[in-house]
């Protein structure tokens, strides 16, 4: 099983690749429905809702660093891979440490087997690495993701 974040929570759709390796996809979402069309709306950013904060203090400096929520870390246990979709629209703030904190909240050892294989999607609205309208360039990380997943399961 696959988790595709932080898009969906709940939903999900069965996938055959290249006509031999079948996956499944869930989608996780960090708002509801409502919250992202009044995002979009009033051009303002949703709180994301699978994580929150958690302080420390390490050493004179005070950390901070994400943990998921209950729900999405049952998800995170049982998963074999990830994929996680960054909006990187120039004309939008985005916080890439931010980003990285929330990969690395998702993919914590603790929450399942180490070095399962992550596929980082850049969307943005022309072409580049993955296109949001056309999808272009998923297919080839799909089919990374999968060859990753079998080597990581046949060890």
């Amino acid at each position: 099983m696959f988790i595709f974040f932080p898009v969906g929570i709940g939903s999900g759709i069965s996938f055959q690749f290249n006509n031999n390796q079948k996956f499944n996809i869930l989608t996780l979402y960090s708002t509801t429905s409502v919250e992202r069309r009044r995002a979009r709306a009033e051009q303002a950013v949703a709180v994301n809702r699978m994580f929150y904060l958690e302080n420390s203090t390490v050493g004179n400096q005070q950390a901070v660093h994400y943990n998921v929520i209950p729900q999405v870390k049952k998800v995170c246990e049982v998963v074999d891979g990830f994929i996680y979709v960054a909006n990187a629209e120039a004309h939008k703030k985005h916080d890439r440490q931010e980003d990285l904190a929330r990969i690395l909240a998702m993919t914590d050892p603790s929450l399942g087997p180490p070095n399962r294989p992550l596929l980082v999607l850049s969307c943005v609205s022309h072409m580049q690495d993955t296109v949001a309208a056309t999808l272009t360039g998923l297919p080839s990380g799909i089919e990374w993701l999968l060859e990753e997943a079998d080597c990581k399961n046949a060890q």
